[in-house]
Parts: C-alpha cells; structure tokens; sequence
C-alpha cells in the first residue's frame, strides 16, 4: 500500500484514495456518493484493502514519454 492506491474498508463501503501512511495508520480521503463533499479519515491498515494500486504508480513526465515513443518506433 502506499500514497495514492485507491483502497477500501475490508467490510466495505467508499473507494478511498491514500494520502498519507504513518505506521500502522492510513489517513484517507474520498467523495461521498449523495452530497459529493470530500471526506477524510483515518484508517488502520489491518482494515483496508488495495482496490487499486496502478493508481499510486509515479506520474511520467513528458521526457519520459518521448524516449519511450522513439524507442517504439525504431
């Protein structure tokens, strides 16, 4: 787990983004499906599940990008 993968409580409930691990504690925040206001709390990770964690992979930039077409095309 880490900032950034989006998890869920194991009993259920929202899809919450990770936005910060301290130890055993995982600060959370998500949208709250009837009013759309942003919600945050505080988690432990014993009761989270990873829903998705490619959402946590680092950004590219676009250097990165174009080494990565040129390479493709060659």
């Amino acid at each position: 787990m880490k900032v950034g993968a989006v998890v869920q409580l194991k009993s259920g409930g929202s899809k919450m983004t990770v936005t910060e691990i301290a130890g055993s504690t995982v600060k959370t925040q998500w949208q709250q499906d009837k009013t759309g206001k942003i919600t945050t709390g505080e988690f432990p990770v014993a009761g989270l599940k990873v829903v998705d964690e490619k959402a946590a992979a680092p950004a590219q930039d676009e250097d990165e990008e174009e080494d990565e077409e040129e390479e493709e095309e060659e």
